[in-house]
């Protein structure tokens, strides 16, 4: 629904690479972004809200030079970054497994959180952001919930993006590397 996603047409992340609408594409009942070399995609939601409960179902195939990630960005962008910094709730690649980092945009500090398993399969993510607690459950068991002062930290309003992005050579892809990422459905809880 472009009323509610915005797809990415810009430079790639620290601009490596390039995202691109041609990459991005609903089939089969599922958001499908894939990344051809060093050409991927992303969607940003064109609202942005404080606290809530966000669920996504999603899988990704990555061979090589890329990472998929489902976060919560500043409303901002960059010029809000260092106030609010930005929360990636499920971070993957096939070199560093799937995790979760907490940005601190103010300071540089980050907690991350790796989640074994393989996540070429489907997985279920709930994370809550509340003022006092961030909790994050996959597959309905709960596998983090944050001291109060983290949660603090995070007070700005963030939109949830997805997106396949691209990582700088020597670890980047060759012209051919295919890389996926799916995303069965998203819901957004106020």
């Amino acid at each position: 629904n472009t009323r509610d996603w915005a797809v990415y047409d810009s430079v790639g992340n620290a601009g490596i690479g390039l995202r691109r609408p041609s990459q991005v594409k609903v089939a089969d009942g599922m958001l499908q972004i894939t990344a051809h070399g060093l050409t991927s995609g992303g969607i940003g939601m064109t609202s942005a809200q404080t606290y809530g409960l966000y669920e996504f179902r999603a899988r990704s195939y990555i061979t090589k030079g890329s990472w998929s990630n489902i976060l919560l960005w500043p409303a901002g962008g960059y010029a809000a970054y260092s106030k609010s910094g930005e929360m990636d709730i499920a971070e993957g690649s096939n070199y560093y497994g799937t995790n979760t980092f907490l940005h601190d945009g103010a300071n540089g500090s980050w907690i991350a959180l790796h989640h074994v398993g393989g996540y070429a399969q489907w997985h279920t993510w709930t994370f809550e952001w509340l003022p006092n607690s961030l909790t994050l459950w996959i597959d309905g068991k709960q596998v983090y919930r944050s001291p109060a002062y983290v949660a603090q930290r995070y007070h700005e309003p963030m939109g949830l993006c997805i997106q396949l992005d691209i990582m700088a050579p020597p670890d980047g892809p060759s012209a051919s590397t295919v890389n996926s990422f799916d995303v069965d459905w998203v819901k957004v809880y106020k």
